[in-house]
């Protein structure tokens, strides 16, 4: 993984045990996103991915690989003396995605010198049917996205343009100067990989439930359902919101569980909302009718997680 948004975070050449506790703490009570990177020699480092002040998840990398850890083994690996200690702070939607790294193992990687190149990779992906993490970097810029069986994942991928942080995919993919481009395999157990799947398809059913509610009472009545729904979610302080009939969620939930517990409280909510308009009757038919026009694996992930329109009747 290149390191380009690292510009950003502040280390301490002198860090310690008792300073990274200290930092651990600041996150949880500033329920804040961010990376802690502890350095072990030249070619070590343990990662610790925070979100929203809750930590994901521990991870030793050395050679470009990863693999789960924990600070007892940080201890052990330690030899005592100060050791430099990083943190970087994220928005949501790019932790999450690291977070997908560090839980994936790195496939190939490619130089792209040209935009034809880049269109090309894009078509075979496409054609493989290609399920990754694709990593892509120039001098200055570098960010992350996500294939799912050949179909890019516009609500997971973002990059850091030299400066800051920006949703989707940069223009400039194989223009100039050359990019790198890095494919990674997720793991399907993982904590991360799995709340990618729950996210995409708990997204896309949502947002084909309310192109079908206005449909039937029209843009007035779908307004107040996304308003009254949102007020509903607003206590939990969730970073998921309604854009026309999209529903799009960039918050970084740490466990699998914290996920579908969001998205059962975001459908119910639904729901609930659409049964004062148009009854129990025609909202239950309606939930069914979407849920089976979607592709077969979202239903198996929805359907793995009891979101499925009886359980929300």
């Amino acid at each position: 993984m290149e390191r380009h948004f690292f510009r950003t975070a502040h280390t301490e050449p002198q860090g310690s045990f008792a300073r990274l506790k200290a930092l651990q703490g600041h996150l949880r009570s500033q329920n804040a996103t961010a990376l802690i990177e502890v350095k072990i020699g030249t070619h070590r480092q343990v990662m610790l991915m925070y979100a929203n002040g809750l930590q994901a998840g521990v991870y030793l990398v050395e050679g470009g690989y990863s693999q789960p850890s924990n600070l007892v083994e940080l201890s052990l690996l330690w030899g005592g003396a100060p050791f430099p200690l990083t943190l970087l702070t994220l928005p949501d939607r790019m932790a999450r995605l690291v977070w997908l790294i560090l839980e994936s193992r790195p496939r190939e990687q490619i130089e792209a010198d040209a935009p034809q190149i880049w269109q090309r990779l894009l078509q075979h992906w496409q054609e493989e049917g290609l399920t990754a993490v694709v990593e892509f970097s120039s001098e200055i810029v570098q960010g992350f996205f996500v294939m799912q069986r050949g179909r890019i994942l516009e609500n997971e991928s973002t990059f850091f343009n030299g400066q800051g942080y920006e949703s989707g995919l940069p223009r400039e993919i194989g223009h100039g100067r050359p990019w790198r481009v890095t494919t990674y395999l997720p793991n399907p157990l993982s904590n991360a990989w799995q709340c990618v799947n729950a996210r995409d398809s708990v997204t896309s059913w949502a947002t084909d439930i309310l192109e079908r509610y206005r449909s039937l009472t029209g843009q007035k009545f779908l307004l107040l359902a996304c308003r009254e729904v949102t007020q509903m979610l607003e206590p939990w302080n969730w970073k998921i919101a309604f854009r026309d009939i999209s529903v799009c969620d960039d918050h970084f939930f740490p466990t699998l569980e914290m996920t579908i517990h969001a998205y059962r409280a975001l459908l119910m909510s639904l729901s609930t909302q659409m049964s004062f308009v148009i009854g129990n009757t025609l909202v239950q038919r309606l939930l069914e009718e979407t849920y089976q026009e979607l592709d077969e694996e979202q239903r198996r992930t929805l359907h793995l997680h009891r979101l499925i329109p009886a359980a929300l009747s």
